[in-house]
C-alpha cells in the first residue's frame, strides 16, 4: 500500500460524502425491480468494502495510541463516538 498525504485523504473523504449525498437524493422510481434488487447488491459490495479503511484507521489507532492520548480504553473511545 502505498503512503497518502493528508490533503489526498481530505480530498478522497470529500468525494466519498459528495457521492453519497448524490446517492441519498435519488430516486429510484424509474428502475425495475431486478434492477433495485441489482442495486441493492451494489450498496452491500459498497458498505463490506467501506469496511477496510475503518478497520485500517482502527488498527492504526489502536497501535499508534495509548489509554492517556485516547481519554481511555479504545474500545470505550470507539463506542463513545
Amino acid at each position: 500500500m502505498r503512503s497518502s498525504t493528508r490533503e489526498e485523504v481530505d480530498a478522497v473523504f470529500d468525494a466519498l460524502e459528495a457521492a453519497m449525498d448524490r446517492v441519498c437524493a435519488l430516486s429510484f422510481d424509474a428502475l425495475t425491480t431486478p434492477e433495485r434488487l441489482r442495486k441493492l447488491e451494489r450498496l452491500e459490495t459498497l458498505a463490506r468494502r467501506l469496511q477496510v479503511p475503518s478497520h485500517q484507521l482502527i488498527n492504526q489507532v489502536g497501535e499508534q495510541s495509548d489509554s492517556t492520548e485516547l481519554g481511555g480504553k479504545l474500545s470505550w473511545v470507539l463506542a463513545d463516538r
